[in-house]
This record gives structure tokens, sequence and C-alpha cells, in this order.
């Protein structure tokens, strides 16, 4: 199974989420789809996600921000 690999950072407060346009118009797409909200859709997709996340030190990525 592929994994989403994360580098390590401080933690910071929760704050509201901007999507960029490739990953807005994919959630809007099964917005049109299913008639679920945005805020939904995207929780969703985060709670499947979560068990699949991987999380790597800072040196093992090479274009981390």
């Amino acid at each position: 199974m592929d994994k989403l690999v994360l580098p390590r950072r401080k933690p910071r407060k929760p704050e509201i989420v901007r999507l960029d346009p490739k990953a807005a118009a994919v959630v809007a797409k099964i917005v049109d789809e299913t008639g679920y909200s945005v805020q939904f859709i995207v929780s969703q997709m985060v709670l499947f996600c979560k068990d699949r996340v991987e999380l790597a030190d800072m040196g093992d990525m090479d274009d981390a921000d």
C-alpha cells in the first residue's frame, strides 16, 4: 500500500484550511456528485488517510517545505 510520507515538524495551532486549486477541484466534483458539504468530504478524506500517513525525519525528504 502506498503511504503519504510527511516530515515531522513543530506542532502548530489549528487553523482554517485552504486547498490548492487542484485539490479544491477534486473536492468540488465530489460535492457536486454526492451532495455532501465540503467540510464533510474533506473530513472523511482526512480520517481515511490517518492510518495511511507515514511520518519521516526532515533529512528523509528532498523537497520538504
